[in-house]
């Protein structure tokens, strides 16, 4: 309908300023005026239109009557003003007159257009399906004038910037200017307020086009809603009962006589053609062409069970072949004389519509339970299946999803043909949808218990580094997910048995489409996962190919692999979003609204930032960015080498480089944005009266995060030594860096302590390390043999490296030892301690073996009156002899201390 209401015409008369209801203007120099570009709006009074030509000649004379330096004689002055008259208001007259009636038929159109919509919309007898289709043609009547009106507004930018080149007029008081720019400044303010005002006809007819379609919107969604939650009689109440099951009887054994009533008088030769004859050829030759075809694709691809670790791309091509043989080419089968029988316009009878549906159901369920069998593979060995699930969760998975699709298949078989030739009544309706429905929910149940979705067990721990799950099988299905699908199955037969059968059948039809949906999605991620392994891994033949076209290497293929299946799942996620947004209820004029706004954007305040917007400010600062790379890397690699400064003014240089590169990368994309620049100024400057006010830490250590961050003197997973805290990095956050201890603690330093302290990093710029091993032996032992011994140590060890070669140092002749110190070089320095102690080992066993001791430290202890102090001593020793004799001596018994006490034992 809008493509009805719109024409160049119409837009011929924006841009022209013209409208019928509106006084004509002339125009003036048009071609002079195709030449300007842009006019921003001045402050200025715009004056109005002159009802007529006249009256503009007689403002023109009274203009021209003031001008001292001009002298006209009366007859002059009529004379060139009735040419200038003819000339300029002649033939744009009838131009404009035309477009102005066109204009009042556009307009006239769309109040008549609009007017019809509204009066639909009040019918409260309008169907559904009006109503959608009523809603499209309003939504395009909305966008074209919305794009007629946005191809208008140059158009004034255009007149304003004319005006704003002729100056504003002059003031009271003030010389008068010359008639021509009078004359032609009163033309073009005439006609910027035409085509504004032209423009906002739109706009108003624009506004009531989106009123008019959310209108719309509300009734669908409450149609909707109403059907939805209108509740009935219960499907288990006593009138219900009485009253579906005779009739279901009825059905039943109609469905039975029908085929015998076609088919019985076959004998007495009256045949009743319910098909087309040419549909029964058609189905018996697609047979017999498509099972010698499903046989030969099931024999070549066989899931052999003596291949133990089938490849990625010999599973995928069984797993396909054998969809394609169990379930394309059955479908492919039933759908070439379904086509056939449908397309046939000869009325068909029951047994006609019972055929149809009987094809129907048989490539339904063939396609669906080929799909299931390749994907879950329940009957070959696990390692050919495309997914991790167990062979027992993935033999009654497949068990259950061929009962679902066996009820759906049973339910319209009796369903298509019945609605279409039998008087269904409403209680048996409402009885068969419960009985289906419920069946439905007890069959879906059955999926959430854990145990059917069991995965493999890993059989070695991940390169990441992440913990090995062990042996433990967890399901491969979210508790949330499965305790949602119970809730859902519960709430069916519940929501059916208080009344609200049609909410019932709404979650059982749109769960089970759901789950098609979510089962497809999943097959697809899983191919695509196969497949960019396949590629990315093979170095041989088109695999090889297509990874050198995508610059593949072994370092970078996982990480290629994860950005193709990131937009890949983002493509997939999308487009499975909008088919479950279409199926739970929300059309496409909802979708199509909600794409919109977000292109449109979000207003903030005087700002509009949209899903554009941040796209183009993401580029435009990944492109900045890779520029500021790409010149670092032309600086260090071409501009330094052929200077001679010094190796720190390079690295400051390259630094302040990437700093001014980040920077207008940030600023530009803040621009692109449409952010004003000024407002960040502001808020700087609030911000540095709080940090003068007490900020300074926080400021600090937020600054210093920033300067770890960028300069990356240190990253997450290095080994670092900061003051009496040794460790590794685990997170660099705004205010304070984590490090982890050796000893499994963590050490929380602030960013600031990290920046300006000393700070050693073990493996900055790489992971190897030097280790030294200090060792001294006894004096007269042969050095070149203990060097020897020292370096075979080092040489003999796995770990150590070959280059740069192990060495050792003769350091010093020590107080009792002759020391030497070992060096080598190793690739990982968090194997430092561990090696050391290897080596050490290794040192001491080569030394027992070569007789080489480590000597202990040795002292001389002189002691003065040494004669004196042994008489003290021996006379000591005397004393103490001569009164240990005499209390042990028998005669003498017992002290007095213990006459009278029992003898110690």
């Amino acid at each position: 309908m809008g493509r009805l209401l719109f024409s160049h015409d119409w837009q011929k008369g924006l841009s022209n300023g013209s409208h019928g209801s509106f006084h004509r203007v002339s125009v003036l120099s048009r071609a002079r005026i195709r030449q300007v570009n842009r006019y921003p709006r001045r402050p200025q009074r715009i004056r109005q239109s002159s009802p007529m030509p006249c009256v503009r000649l007689r403002q023109i004379l009274a203009t021209t009557s003031r001008m001292n330096r001009y002298v006209f004689t009366p007859g002059f002055a009529i004379a060139a003003l009735a040419v200038l008259w003819i000339l300029t208001w002649g033939a744009p007259l009838a131009q404009e007159g035309t477009a102005s009636d066109e204009s009042e038929v556009r307009i006239a159109q769309w109040n008549r257009a609009l007017d019809n919509a509204e009066a639909v919309v009040a019918d409260e007898d309008a169907s559904r399906t009006r109503l959608e289709r009523l809603l499209e043609e309003v939504r395009a009547l909305e966008l074209e004038i919305a794009s007629l009106s946005k191809a208008a507004k140059p158009k004034v930018a255009e007149l304003r910037e004319l005006l704003e080149a002729l100056g504003p007029p002059p003031e009271l008081g003030k010389p008068p200017e010359d008639v021509s720019v009078s004359s032609r400044r009163f033309e073009l303010e005439e006609r910027l307020a035409l085509v504004e005002s032209r423009i906002k006809q739109a706009e108003l007819h624009r506004t009531r086009a989106k009123q008019l379609a959310n209108k719309i919107l509300e009734r669908l969604h409450a149609e909707l809603t109403g059907f939805i939650f209108e509740r009935g009689p219960s499907p288990l109440s006593l009138p219900v009962l009485k009253s579906a099951g005779p009739h279901l009887m009825f059905v039943l054994r109609q469905l039975y006589e029908a085929p015998l009533e076609v088919w019985m008088p076959v004998v007495t030769g009256k045949v009743r053609r319910d098909l087309p004859l040419s549909a029964a050829v058609l189905a018996v030759l697609m047979l017999a062409l498509g099972i010698p075809v499903r046989r030969s694709l099931l024999r070549r691809f066989v899931r052999d069970r003596n291949v133990a670790q089938p490849s990625f791309g010999r599973r995928l091509k069984t797993a396909v072949m054998i969809g394609f043989a169990r379930g394309v080419v059955p479908a492919l089968v039933m759908a070439t004389p379904l086509i056939w029988i449908i397309a046939d316009p000869t009325p068909r009878g029951i047994v006609g519509d019972m055929v149809v549906a009987m094809l129907f159901i048989i490539m339904f369920v063939a396609f669906g339970l080929g799909l299931a069998r390749a994907a879950l593979a329940p009957y070959s060995p696990s390692p050919w299946r495309l997914t991790t699930l167990t062979d027992e969760s993935a033999r009654a998975l497949y068990r259950r999803i061929s009962l679902l699709l066996w009820l759906a298949a049973v339910l319209l078989f009796i369903e298509y043909p019945a609605t279409r030739h039998l008087e269904i009544p409403g209680e048996l309706a409402l009885f068969y949808d419960f009985i289906g429905n419920t069946v439905f929910a007890i069959i879906l149940l059955s999926l959430v218990p854990g145990r059917l979705w069991h995965t493999l067990p890993r059989e070695k721990e991940p390169e990441s580094g992440e913990q090995p799950r062990g042996v433990l099988r967890r399901p491969a299905l979210g508790l949330p997910i499965r305790l949602a699908v119970a809730l859902v199955a519960i709430a069916i037969p519940i929501s059916a048995l208080i009344g609200y059968t049609n909410l019932s059948t709404y979650l059982t039809d749109n769960i089970f489409l759901t789950g098609a949906v979510l089962g497809v999605m999943v097959v697809f991620h899983g191919l695509a996962r196969d497949v960019t392994t396949l590629i990315l891994d093979r170095e041989t033949g088109r695999a090889a190919t297509i990874r050198a076209t995508l610059g593949a290497t072994d370092s970078n293929r996982r990480i290629m692999q994860f950005w193709l299946m990131l937009v890949f799942d983002l493509t997939l996620f999308i487009i499975g979003a909008l088919a479950l947004m279409s199926l739970w209820g929300v059309s496409w004029a909802d979708m199509r609204e909600g794409i919109k706004a977000v292109g449109e954007g979000i207003q903030i305040g005087g700002l509009t930032i949209s899903a554009g917007d941040i796209a183009v400010a993401i580029l435009v600062f990944v492109v900045m960015l890779a520029i500021t790379r790409w010149f670092q890397r032309v600086l260090e690699d071409r501009v330094f080498p052929q200077t001679s400064l010094d190796i720190g003014v390079r690295h400051s240089l390259k630094t302040v480089t990437g700093y001014v590169g980040l920077t207008l990368a940030v600023f530009m994309a803040i621009a692109a944005l449409g952010i004003d620049l000024s407002n960040l100024a502001l808020i700087a400057g609030a911000l540095s009266v709080g940090i003068g006010f007490g900020l300074q830490s926080i400021v600090n250590n937020f600054v210093s995060g920033l300067i770890l961050l960028a300069e990356r003197p240190i990253k997450v997973g290095d080994w670092v030594v900061v003051g009496q805290h040794q460790g590794y990095v685990k997170r660099i956050n705004v205010r304070a860096t984590e490090i982890q201890t050796f000893q499994r603690s963590s050490v929380i330093i602030p960013n600031s302590e990290m920046v300006s302290g000393a700070l050693v990093n073990w493996t900055h710029k790489d992971t190897y390390a030097r280790v030294d091993i200090k060792v001294g032996v006894a004096y007269g032992s042969d050095t070149e043999k203990v060097r020897d011994i020292l370096l075979k140590c080092a040489h003999d060890h796995p770990r150590a490296n070959a280059w740069p070669e192990p060495f050792v140092l003769f350091q010093n002749f020590g107080e009792s030892s002759l020391d030497f110190e070992l060096r080598f070089f190793i690739s990982q320095a968090d194997e430092v301690f561990r090696i050391g102690s290897d080596i050490r080992f290794a040192i001491d066993k080569g030394f027992r073996e070569n007789g080489i001791t480590i000597p202990f430290p040795q002292r001389d202890l002189h002691i003065q009156d040494i004669d004196r102090l042994a008489d003290l001593m021996g006379n000591d020793a005397k004393t103490d002899g001569s009164t240990r004799r005499q209390r042990n001596n028998p005669k003498d018994g017992p002290p007095a201390s213990q006459k009278g006490q029992d003898a110690p034992t």
